[in-house]
């Protein structure tokens, strides 16, 4: 009984010390990396080729620096992206536009490094991009997976970058943070109308200013004339020899509400800026994103995010009165997985209490039954601990396999025990003993086939087997440290709940006899 307890507590501080760490997808070796540059809209071709071929170099320097040569093809894109990550997730596509590039280095097979060191060191060749908006590297087979997203919003847009500042500054301090950037990305350039006095006094808008300079720029629908099946538009502008240069902006007349015209210069002035280059509302309140990478070889999403939950958001809310603070991207579906898969665990465990009560007509036997789930997820952690991997919702479902094993073998043990109770009235400890001699060879045999046949697995270097070694350590390991414990730990709680049982009954027995001694 100390044992299980023993074991159970030795699970548990593993995790909580973090020294068995939990990574929602486990952390598979990809056949390549790659790196997106984004720089504001409207960037030239020619400045996004530059920086393109600036991270090329870095990445043929990585392959000289680094001992084998590791790369084995360099591929350059510039105009495009990929639109979404890597992996068997991905949907797919491209983004394309001037102020997009990616560069994709294919990694040979057999080489000593693994994907995340040689990132590290191509990120180091790299360095900052000057302009560039976003620079970000993956050598994550699922690339969303490291990543953590937080939705900002309040009903001031001033305030709101402001918090998306700080919450950027706090994600920087946080260890294995990289890539951390937000949603706020600038726009075109362009020109915002500011009227003078002389402008206002004449009863013009910036409305109207704006409509006669794209009049004069863009043109003037007057008339659409069919040709076949097609439509033409005919537009009225100005000489193309007048709009060609910002000079020509400035020349450009304005049409006053008399009819008569005046400079531009004289009724506005024009500022140049930039506008973000998309907004996004929630419930009518804009909304910005701040989201940064995690290193998981130094921090796990799950210790990140911890971080950012315990220290940065509630600072951030004392800081800015009014903010709204909401998890987002994977994280969030992280969260509602993790939910799902608890409250699914839980429906599993009182239906198998339930059929197990009606089978055994007992309350007591199917907990001493149930008891073997926590062993065998126990020994689900010890075993990634001694074979180095990190916890993942894969090693969930290896766990909930691993359950219906261990409540098969527990079930048979307390299925012998009442069988010989009944057959030969033994009392409760020679039936015990008598169970677990009887089905020893069953629950080893279990044992033994289940671990030694997910044993190739284990040693499997495939991606796709890969993908499937947390549920097989799991499942494996498991197993052999739960069907050890269940032959101490099951016939021990058996015996306790037959003490128990056996004082009930001579309590009340015992009130019943005296009354008949009593009666004359």
């Amino acid at each position: 009984m100390l044992g299980g307890l023993a074991l159970i507590a030795v699970a548990v501080s593993l995790v909580g010390t973090g020294i068995v760490r939990f990574n929602f997808m486990p952390n598979l070796e990809p056949d390549d990396l790659t790196a997106d540059v984004q720089f504001p809209v409207g960037t030239p071709f020619e400045v996004t080729r530059a920086a393109a071929d600036h991270i090329e170099q870095a990445a043929h320097a990585t392959n000289a620096e680094v001992d084998g040569s590791p790369f084995r093809a360099v591929s350059v894109t510039v105009g495009g992206r990929a639109r979404d990550s890597t992996g068997p997730m991905a949907t797919g596509g491209m983004d394309i536009a001037s102020n997009f590039a990616m560069v994709q280095v294919q990694l040979k097979v057999g080489r000593t490094q693994s994907a995340q060191e040689l990132e590290r060191v191509w990120r180091a060749n790299v360095g900052a991009v000057a302009g560039a908006e976003r620079l970000s590297f993956s050598s994550s087979f699922f690339s969303d997976e490291v990543s953590i997203e937080y939705e900002l919003a309040h009903p001031d847009d001033d305030v709101l970058l402001e918090a998306v500042e700080e919450m950027k500054r706090g994600y920087r301090g946080i260890p294995g943070m990289v890539e951390v950037d937000d949603t706020a990305n600038e726009g075109k350039r362009q020109y915002d109308i500011e009227l003078t006095a002389a402008g206002e006094a004449a009863g013009l808008t910036p409305a109207d200013v704006a409509r006669q300079l794209r009049g004069a720029f863009w043109g003037i629908e007057v008339q659409r004339i069919q040709r076949g099946r097609q439509e033409i538009k005919v537009m009225v502008k100005n000489p193309e020899d007048q709009r060609k240069s910002t000079r020509d902006l400035y020349n450009v007349r304005i049409r006053l509400a008399d009819g008569t015209e005046a400079p531009l210069s004289a009724v506005a002035e024009l500022v140049e800026s930039r506008d973000v280059s998309s907004i996004d509302r929630v419930d009518g309140l804009r909304v910005v994103k701040v989201r940064g990478r995690v290193d998981t070889n130094v921090i796990t999403t799950t210790q990140a995010d911890g971080i950012v939950r315990e220290e940065l958001m509630p600072a951030l809310r004392e800081g800015y009165p009014g903010i709204v603070v909401i998890q987002s991207g994977f994280g969030r579906e992280q969260a509602q997985d993790m939910a799902a898969l608890g409250d699914l665990a839980i429906v599993a465990l009182l239906v198998i209490f339930v059929l197990l009560a009606s089978k055994l007509r007992s309350y007591s036997e199917p907990l001493i039954i149930l008891a073997g789930v926590p062993l065998g997820a126990s020994g689900a952690v010890i075993g990634h601990f001694i074979l180095g991997y990190d916890l993942s919702f894969i090693s969930m479902f290896g766990m909930v396999a691993l359950s219906g094993v261990v409540v098969n073998d527990s079930l048979v043990m307390i299925d012998r025990y009442n069988k010989i109770r009944i057959a030969t009235g033994s009392p409760p400890a020679e039936a015990i003993v008598e169970a677990v001699r009887h089905r020893f060879r069953a629950i080893f045999l279990t044992t033994a086939t289940t671990a030694l046949g997910l044993t190739p697995m284990l040693f499997e270097t495939d991606t796709q087997a890969q993908f499937l070694i947390p549920m097989a350590v799991s499942l494996a390991t498991g197993i052999l440290f739960a069907s050890v414990m269940i032959l101490f730990v099951v016939p021990a709680l058996t015996m306790i709940v037959a003490g128990r049982e056996g004082k009930r009954r001579e309590e009340a027995i015992r009130p019943a006899a005296t009354t008949e001694m009593s009666t004359p």
